[in-house]
């Protein structure tokens, strides 16, 4: 066979050549896209499977004028054999394209640092080289279909298009938010989550794609006819198929069988492997039964139905329609979230599926109303995706109407959070904020943005006004009258009247310097390295996590949490002269935040104090001085109480320090038992005793032991503060509304209450009325 008269144009390769060698220079000066890694990898993948379907196309229109007679009679005979042995060598020959692009990025490595160059290496491997397979399968398909070149080449395009549409679909249909393609390879869906990795389910999808390919071929070879290099119906007959015929099969089953590989989880197959399911007025809760959730799903759903309550009484309407029901995914963990939908840590909903996909975080819910407020907003978005959506989406109308829905208890207002931003220098602008740039934003400056601005808009103008801006898209002259301009000035005005003080202002502006994903350097591959340290450690290996997170230090040599970290599994690994060490590091970086600072001044306390050092006060003291929350704040005044004289300081110390190495449950419940019995006549002992019981879902014995701690006194106001909360919620976890209602009661009363705690109590108590009113 004469491979030179085969041979697609040189022209067209070269051409396509030039394409991916540009769009490997574009990227190097990209943040994120210039690594040798997933995102770069990605657009090869794609560029690489256009270019592998046209030139695979052009291919068959140069065969069939070019074979001598005697290979067209080998291409009748022995047609699967044809098809392979040219799908093999044209996709070698494709794969030459990327050397110049690959070697480009890893040049590129000299000026942009690469954190695993040969990671790099891998994600091209399992990304780019199916595809261009995938591409010349698709490519040679078309071409036997077509007669013309031009025609082959447009179809085989059209393939590629026509599967990444089928990905979208399939985003559209499912719960899953990511995508296995042929053509495009990998989409891991969420923006915020940084572990992107090559996983097992990905290599499983990768090899199907093989598979399908490999179907293309087998069924193409049934009817062809060789002397003609043509498809043709009459070409069909029965000798030579046996091969052909298990390809297709193969293929078959692996399209089948993806929701059950994990590649393309359905509804049906997510709710089958959870196995649980509650329904009540408004919802529908799938659930392990086993699991977190399964435990409490009475109370959970209680829950869901009383946020569902507020957000109809906040937007003015009902999720319709005859399927009403709001179904709520419940993942026992974030792994498991993201094993089926591809979000990790991310909460996410899909309003027009009328469904929400959350992890366990405990009672009530952080974000439950979040996710709702998306399906509540979607009664008014627009008619396909049910969000605002213009011209293009608007992601920042999308969240800021969740946000602004939201009860709740933060240390400070939305407009306080922005108040904050401003003071720092960083505050995006609502430009920014309400178009597609809101994607490339940083998620903390975001979202608070975004949701003190609708908030705004709701309480000034009204719900209907805002329902009709959202339904528009972002057409603020046609719901108010006005432009964005004029209405940014009022909210401006509003959020500068906002008060801040200094030392809730320092403590807020710590997550507010974190860039967004696609700004930082090496994101995927060092939050990779972070959970396999945290399941190195957890598997006991603590010395193979410290080597982790060592490499993740040199790496990030300018991060002082990093060094924190390090500090921490030092202290998990028992080697205290290392821990101390790596917090005065800590200490005398430049570049370490309040928070990271107090951190290593607490871990030297704790060295001290369980050595009966006085010194260790002095830690304390340093650290207390600092802008820190208020349960930081309150832990280190406890630990400043077990350096004092008092009759429960030894066994406060040994309940609050231990011997340095991991907390355990039954030790911290036998211990704050052992400081209760030390000074009966303090409440300092029943109130750990209250939290330990609280935490080991003992609530009518915990709330015993709370209240016993306030009758008999507790150090200062922010331990009874906390006492009374934690009291409230363990009575509402045993269905004593009296008793939760006679603290938070006293929490709204109490002028010393943080304003969080105060919101938290407001809420916890319409929810004892409510859940009054229908009897829960």
């Amino acid at each position: 066979m004469s491979t030179d008269l085969t041979k697609p144009s040189a022209t067209r390769a070269l051409l396509w050549g030039v394409v991916l060698l540009v769009a490997a220079g574009v990227m190097a000066f990209l943040p994120l896209f210039g690594l040798l890694g997933y995102e770069s990898s990605f657009v090869l993948a794609l560029l690489g499977a256009l270019a592998s379907a046209h030139l695979g196309a052009r291919t068959m229109h140069v065969a069939r004028s070019s074979l001598a007679p005697s290979q067209r009679a080998l291409a009748d005979a022995r047609p699967l054999a044809f098809l392979l042995e040219r799908w093999l060598r044209e996709t070698a020959r494709r794969a030459l394209l990327l050397l110049m692009p690959v070697a480009l990025l890893t040049l590129n490595a000299l000026r942009v640092r690469n954190c695993n160059l040969a990671g790099g290496f891998v994600w091209i491997a399992v990304m780019a080289l199916p595809s261009l397979a995938a591409g010349t399968a698709a490519g040679m398909v078309a071409g036997l279909v077509a007669r013309r070149s031009g025609r082959a080449s447009l179809l085989a395009v059209a393939a590629v298009l026509v599967s990444v549409l089928w990905s979208l679909w399939r985003f559209y249909a499912a719960p899953p938010i990511f995508a296995f393609d042929p053509f495009g390879g990998f989409f891991p869906g969420s923006l915020y989550d940084e572990e992107v990795a090559v996983t097992r389910t990905l290599l499983i999808a990768r090899a199907l794609h093989l598979v399908f390919a490999l179907g293309w071929l087998a069924a193409a070879s049934r009817f062809l006819d060789g002397t003609g290099l043509r498809l043709r119906l009459a070409a069909a007959r029965g000798r030579h198929t046996l091969g052909a015929g298990l390809l297709v099969l193969l293929a078959l089953a692996g399209l089948v069988s993806e929701p059950s590989l994990g590649v393309a989880p359905d509804a049906r197959s997510i709710a089958s492997a959870l196995g649980g399911r509650t329904e009540t007025e408004h919802l529908i809760l799938l659930y392990a039964p086993g699991g977190p959730w399964g435990k409490d799903i009475a109370l959970y759903a209680a829950d869901g139905e009383y946020r569902y309550a507020q957000l109809a009484s906040g937007f003015g309407v009902h999720p319709e329609g005859p399927n009403r029901k709001v179904t709520c995914f419940l993942f026992d963990s974030a792994a498991e979230k993201k094993r089926f939908t591809g979000a990790s840590h991310t909460q996410i909903a899909k309003p027009w599926r009328r469904e929400i996909y959350l992890q366990f975080a405990g009672w009530p819910h952080p974000v439950i109303q979040h996710e709702l407020a998306h399906v509540f907003a979607g009664e008014f978005g627009d008619r396909v995706f049910h969000i605002a959506w213009g011209a293009l989406p608007n992601p920042g109308l999308v969240e800021g109407a969740a946000v602004a829905a939201e009860r709740r208890a933060q240390p400070l207002t939305l407009d306080e959070e922005v108040k904050v931003m401003r003071r720092m220098g960083v505050a995006p602008s609502l430009a920014q904020v309400m178009s597609l740039s809101f994607l490339g934003l940083p998620a903390a400056r975001a979202y608070p943005t975004a949701g003190s601005f609708c908030q705004f808009l709701v309480q000034r103008y009204g719900a209907a006004k805002f329902r009709a801006l959202y339904a528009s898209g972002g057409d603020f002259m046609a719901a108010y009258g006005v432009d964005l301009a004029t209405l940014e000035r009022e909210w401006s005005a509003r959020v500068d009247a906002a008060v801040v003080a200094e030392d809730a202002g320092k403590r807020a502006a710590e997550p507010l310097r974190v860039p967004a994903v696609i700004h930082k350097r090496c994101a995927h591959e060092l939050a990779l390295r972070e959970e396999r340290a945290r399941e190195r450690e957890a598997a006991g290996d603590s010395e193979g996590a410290i080597a982790i997170i060592r490499s993740i230090c040199a790496d990030e040599p300018d991060d002082p949490g990093r060094i924190a970290e390090l500090m921490d599994h030092y202290v998990a690994a028992k080697r205290d002269s290392d821990a101390a060490r790596t917090a005065r590091e800590v200490l005398a970086h430049a570049k370490a935040d309040p928070s990271v600072k107090a951190r290593a001044l607490n871990l030297l306390g704790d060295q001290a104090l369980r050595l009966d050092d006085p010194a260790a006060a002095g830690f304390y003291r340093d650290a207390l001085a600092l802008p820190l929350g208020e349960a930081a704040a309150r832990q280190l005044r406890a630990r400043l109480l077990a350096t004092t004289d008092a009759p429960y300081a030894k066994a406060l110390g040994r309940y609050l320090v231990g011997d340095g190495g991991a907390r355990d449950g039954g030790l911290d419940l036998l211990r704050a038992e052992e400081v209760e019995a030390a000074a009966p006549a303090s409440g300092i002992g029943g109130y750990l005793l209250g939290r330990q019981l609280a935490g080991h879902d003992r609530h009518t014995e915990a709330v015993s032991a709370l209240e016993r701690s306030l009758r008999l006194g507790l150090p200062d106001a922010s331990f009874v503060v906390e006492a009374r909360r934690l009291a409230a919620l363990s009575a509402l976890r045993t269905g004593d509304r009296d008793a939760a209602r006679r603290q938070l009661t006293a929490l709204i009363a109490d002028e010393g209450t943080p304003p969080a705690t105060r919101a938290e109590s407001r809420d916890l108590f319409e929810r004892c009325d409510w859940l009054a009113a229908h009897r829960q």
